[in-house]
């Protein structure tokens, strides 16, 4: 049943739990809202209102997201609230539990102090709830085959909803087609330590291991390089290495992909290494040998001659930078020229999570693949929902399309020139190893756009790839015959 909050006389929502918000975007905390409604004794009643991406002409109308809900979460009772305002609700509600996200409360028109009062004098209390704690909720209350049945039967209905052809992706990677595509950032030799707990040491409270095995991966632009190469593209790759023996594994390593690889040695700087120990599937400590200085004004002089050559030769350049030091001013300064010079799409991700920056460091890109956390350190608010957020980090770094990830509550594409925005849910909910995820969706969305897919077919695409990947422990390629298999799966 469907009706309107500003039709409703006063107190006519009676004996029910309420769920509040515009849910435009569904994520674990949701989960546990609704579970807790549905399993009280009270009905359950969802009050969806229309929010700022209506006004602005979403992608997804209010009816669009009913229908998720009922098919999703099993929701059948719906008040539409087209003021969005938590005052309005509270004057219609009698002897009802309200549940809210403490995100929700921070954006209301109504303070807590306010609300609990008003809904004391209905008869009525306040539920609020963490959204961290959602997300544990869901783990408890939910099978891992159940929350994976919930999400690929989001993914499928954002997908048709968002008008994509999942046998068209599947034809485009049966049909082995190429693209020649310039990685540009830092190198990294990841390297897994297994160990074997033994127990405390008798000296210190330190966790004693016994090295059982190791492995080497190639990370950061590397391993881009490496998963556009397995999609079928034809990789360069520009980086500047240390003169030791992790650069002569990244250059067999990158090699042995069929990558063409440009190295520039520093005798000045190692090749950056991080060493992980690991028992079992998780990770006990992370070693790095870096070197925090700038590149010498030789180096990034070499770095530059070398670059015109290079972006001539592809169709388009990826930017993968972990603020390591390659991608100088200098440098970015030159490669934005180039790419404007020779009429070459940008795709940038820079890494600042775990170190010090900002991911406006271009002046202008194609497509930009920020964390949410890194689009919030840029702008400098952590308040700000994430549709004014995305269409915030389109403006700052003046690019065409912004890919906001949103790790386990998966993505969604912004585009400059429209407040329509397209979301998919993260399709792997038992994820071994998710360093490697915004890789594999960087290089995934490049080769699926460079070979005439949509941006969002390309996103569509990068999702699944990046739902393989982290099903894995280290960052290596996905092989294409299994992206293949779970794309037919989803159809």
């Amino acid at each position: 049943m469907i009706t309107i909050l500003e039709d409703l006389k006063e107190k006519s929502i009676r004996n029910k739990v309420v769920c509040f918000g515009h849910f435009s975007y569904l994520h674990a905390g949701h989960i546990r809202y609704f579970n807790y409604a549905s399993n009280n004794d009270k009905g359950v009643c969802v009050v969806i209102t229309s929010g700022p991406s209506d006004r602005s002409g979403s992608a997804f109308d209010i009816d669009d997201r009913i229908k998720l809900l009922k098919k999703i979460c099993d929701i059948k009772n719906f008040v539409i609230c087209r003021r969005n305002s938590l005052r309005d609700l509270v004057e219609r509600l009698y002897k009802c539990d309200l549940v809210l996200g403490k995100a929700s409360l921070a954006s209301a028109d109504i303070s807590e102090v306010e609300l609990r009062d008003l809904l004391e004098r209905v008869n009525s209390k306040l539920i609020l709830l963490e959204g961290d704690e959602g997300k544990l909720f869901e783990t408890l209350t939910y099978s891992t085959e159940e929350i994976s049945s919930k999400h690929i039967e989001e993914f499928k209905f954002r997908c048709k909803n968002g008008s994509i052809d999942l046998s068209r992706i599947t034809n485009v990677l049966e049909a082995n087609r190429s693209s020649k595509v310039l990685v540009i950032g830092d190198l990294i030799v990841d390297d897994y330590v297994a160990t074997e707990p033994l127990g405390i040491s008798a000296e210190a409270p330190v966790i004693v291991v016994r090295e059982v095995q190791s492995r080497k991966y190639v990370g950061g632009a590397g391993v881009v390089a490496k998963h556009l190469s397995a999609l079928g593209g034809e990789v360069s790759l520009i980086s500047v290495v240390g003169i030791d023996n992790e650069a002569k594994f990244v250059n067999h390593n990158l090699i042995s992909f069929k990558i063409k690889p440009t190295l520039i040695e520093d005798p000045t700087r190692p090749t950056v290494y991080k060493r992980r120990y690991i028992s079992g599937y998780t990770k006990l400590l992370r070693v790095s040998r870096l070197s925090k200085t700038s590149l010498s004004s030789s180096i990034e002089n070499k770095l530059v001659e070398k670059l015109e050559f290079l972006i001539q030769e592809c169709d388009a350049i990826v930017l993968s930078d972990f603020q390591y030091g390659v991608l100088s001013k200098k440098t970015t300064t030159h490669l934005e020229l180039l790419s404007k010079k020779y009429n070459k799409k940008l795709f940038v991700d820079i890494q600042c999570s775990s170190q010090v920056g900002k991911i406006n460091k271009l002046n202008s890109c194609f497509a930009i693949f920020p964390t949410e956390r890194e689009a919030r350190s840029t702008i400098l608010d952590s308040q700000v929902d994430v549709e004014h957020l995305g269409q915030d980090i389109l403006r700052l770094c003046n690019s065409q399309y912004c890919i906001l990830k949103l790790g386990e509550e998966g993505l969604i594409l912004f585009e400059r020139g429209s407040q329509k925005r397209f979301q998919l849910p993260a399709l792997s909910v038992n994820a071994v190893d998710v360093a490697g995820a915004g890789d594999s969706l960087l290089a995934s969305v490049v080769y699926g756009f460079l070979n005439n897919l949509t941006m969002r077919e390309s996103v569509a695409l990068g999702s699944i790839v990046a739902s393989l990947n982290v099903e894995n422990l280290g960052n290596e390629p996905v092989n294409k015959s299994k992206i293949i298999k779970r794309l037919h799966g989803l159809m």
